[in-house]
């Protein structure tokens, strides 16, 4: 989990809890123009659980992933970070009213707009607080449909994001 950003004057901090995960070689951080993107920074940076870098003004969009001997982990959650004069003025509200069902192995979600958000983060997971099934930010649309396996239950929240950040994660909603 990528905690937020800490920033002080053009430098900024990443920090992130380790995973407990065997087999770990070492952590991959990814930096964006723009959310989803990596192309300011996709580099490993050892089995360091944090990193820093001096950036330009502007807005940024950071997750890490762990490589493993075997395989990698699935993407953290994004964090937005401004630095210098990007325009950003408050954080995203927290997106309320999601919703959604399985129907004839297609899981459709929605939400209600959250206030200053220019795009969502939705964590889809087979377990309750998981985000194993999709982690991604699917811009500023409210809804997303998916195929799923039937015979199980998913787990879904959605977090709002913007140039100053990210807002906290909705309520978790279960489907079936």
């Amino acid at each position: 989990m990528l905690s937020p950003a800490v920033v002080n004057g053009n430098t900024v901090v990443l920090g992130w809890r380790p995973v407990d995960l065997v087999g770990l070689v070492e952590y991959q951080v990814e930096v964006g123009s723009a959310p989803g993107a990596s192309d300011v920074y996709n580099a490993p940076v050892g089995t360091q659980t944090s990193f820093s870098a001096r950036v330009g003004s502007g807005s940024y969009f950071a997750r890490i992933r762990a490589h493993l001997e075997n395989a990698d982990s699935v993407l953290s959650n994004e964090v937005g970070v401004s630095v210098g004069a990007s325009g950003c003025n408050t954080m995203p509200k927290t997106p309320r009213g999601v919703s959604g069902d399985i129907a004839a192995g297609m899981a459709t979600v929605t939400w209600r707009n959250a206030a200053g958000a220019t795009s969502y983060i939705v964590q889809i997971g087979a377990a309750p607080g998981r985000s194993d099934l999709f982690n991604g930010n699917v811009g500023a649309t409210r809804a997303l449909t998916a195929q799923v396996a039937v015979d199980s239950p998913i787990y879904v929240r959605v977090i709002a994001v913007n140039a100053c950040g990210q807002s906290a994660a909705s309520a978790e909603v279960a489907l079936q």
